[in-house]
């Protein structure tokens, strides 16, 4: 189980280059200086999304755009259930989701199944609040359960 605090947004197809490497979850991901994340959206609607988060179960969705997803989670071994949530908040513009706030404590496959709701072919960035930069959701999940 994880804390997190990102904003994840389309990948550029321009102006997007590595820039060394941060600590995530203690392992070195790389890290990308982005020109303009702004200008980048995502090919899905509010109401697409909308549409594939409210059929996860305990999902509770606001036409505002805020969420909670909430769950409980086994411990390998141990008889213990952990509950873990996320807190999210979908922005658009001109009709197309530009970004997804996303936050809580969660294991990595619940934070995976949102992330993918965006659009598992895209290749997808976070900006990290608490690093200040931003990095590859492919990495944050490669390391998460590490």
């Amino acid at each position: 189980m994880r804390t997190f605090h990102f904003h994840i947004h389309p990948f550029p197809s321009v102006g997007c280059t590595s820039c060394g490497t941060v600590c995530i979850y203690g392992h070195a991901v790389t890290k990308w200086n982005v020109v303009d994340v702004e200008r980048t959206a995502f090919d899905l609607s509010f109401e697409q999304l909308e549409g594939q988060l409210s059929q996860l179960p305990r999902m509770f969705f606001e036409m505002d755009g805020s969420f909670v997803w909430r769950g409980d989670s086994q411990m390998i071994g141990d008889a213990t259930v952990q509950q873990w949530q996320i807190d999210g908040m979908v922005y658009d513009v001109c009709g197309s989701v530009c970004r997804l706030e996303l936050k809580g404590q969660s294991p990595s496959a619940p934070f995976a199944q949102v992330v993918n709701a965006l659009h598992p072919a895209n290749r997808l960035l976070a900006f990290c609040i608490d690093q200040n930069c931003f990095v590859d959701v492919s990495e944050i999940l490669q390391v998460w359960d590490r």
